[in-house]
């Protein structure tokens, strides 16, 4: 919210094609990078990189379009190539980050899971749920990794699109991923017809936000990313952050309402 305000009211007249990017970068760049690396490096210290990450790419997908000249594409997408090296060294600083990187680039490259019994436990457990599932599941209710199979409470968190899988098949996934597909494709139909700049803003965000977090949980269900703590929007068990999801909802469905012929 506060980022779609400050967007909004921010003059890009540094941006022009004929202007350099150094004059962009010093004058609207960094003011929204350090205001972003403030709330950023507080939540990669508890830590939690994953959330970083999803933080991450909402705000710097709400800058790149709060502009509309050559210059601040080129430049937004320049400086976002430069996030990749901090990612990766924020990875190899945490001992239990790296293994699941190992666990994850063995599943790719050898096709099988390493340390099925220790740090490879929990996508051993996933992929048996996901395979038992097959194209029309076992049934609803009928998931047996939820009981217990799956590291402590995932089961209803973290990889519950997993036990979705196991339990309404290749079907019932397909089906999520399609409604995630629509949701982005509405979220920024609204943003497309907001009344203001600052409303724009604050559809895109939303949508990116809550789309890219849904597709991070779903691709590390699947073993196509590395195992990470983020919650599935709207199907994850959870308190604070379900009352801040469907917060976040309302919102976008308020940009919605006053949006221009939607």
């Amino acid at each position: 919210m506060y980022f779609s305000y400050w967007l909004a009211k921010k003059e890009n007249k540094s941006t022009k094609l004929q202007e350099s990017l150094k004059k962009w970068f010093t004058n609207n760049f960094l003011s929204f990078f350090a205001i972003f690396a403030v709330v950023a490096l507080l939540i990669l210290l508890e830590p939690d990189l994953g959330t970083t990450m999803i933080i991450g790419v909402t705000a710097f997908g709400m800058f790149f379009v709060s502009g509309n000249d050559r210059t601040h594409t080129v430049g937004s997408i320049g400086v976002s190539l430069l996030a990749i090296p901090l990612v990766l060294i924020a990875a190899i600083l945490e001992p239990y980050r790296i293994s699941r990187i190992k666990t994850f680039f063995n599943l790719i490259l050898k096709g099988e899971v390493a340390d099925p019994q220790g740090s490879g436990y929990q996508m051993q457990q996933i992929l048996i749920g996901i395979g038992s599932g097959g194209f029309w599941g076992k049934g609803f209710g009928q998931s047996r990794q939820r009981f217990g199979y799956l590291v402590e409470n995932t089961a209803f968190t973290d990889s519950i699109f997993a036990v979705i899988l196991e339990e309404l098949g290749l079907w019932g996934g397909t089906l999520i991923v399609l409604s995630w597909i629509f949701f982005l494709w509405r979220g920024f139909k609204i943003a497309l017809r907001a009344v203001d700049k600052e409303g724009q803003l604050l559809a895109t965000g939303i949508t990116i936000w809550l789309t890219c977090q849904a597709f991070f949980n779903m691709a590390a269900n699947v073993g196509l990313v590395p195992l990470t703590g983020i919650p599935l929007p709207f199907l994850t068990y959870g308190g604070s952050s379900t009352i801040v999801t469907l917060m976040a909802f309302g919102l976008l469905l308020n940009v919605s309402r006053y949006s221009k012929n939607a």
